[in-house]
């Protein structure tokens, strides 16, 4: 995942500004943040300050946002919001 980090400045050049939706979730495990598609553990990460941590567990899914510079930060998994899509391989 770290051309999210490096290619940010053409994700902003090809699509509107605001929050969108990246393959995270802790689901599984609250706490234990995952890609959904393989389960793995993040080998990377661009948290916005402690905005990974949540005591009520209802934030569950990972979005990169403008308001946070291009951070991550958690929200429920039902809020909307744009999303990236890529392929591996």
């Amino acid at each position: 995942m770290t051309g999210v980090s490096h290619s940010h400045g053409s994700i902003t050049d090809s699509i509107h500004p605001g929050s969108y939706w990246l393959d995270f979730t802790d689901l599984l495990n609250p706490g234990e943040w995952k890609t959904m598609g393989n389960k793995k553990p993040l080998n990377y990460t661009n948290w916005g300050s402690a905005s990974h941590v949540d005591a009520t567990n209802t934030k569950n899914c990972v979005y990169m946002s403008v308001d946070l510079g291009y951070k991550w930060g958690i929200a429920s998994c039902s809020d909307k919001k744009n999303f990236v899509c890529w392929h591996a391989g």
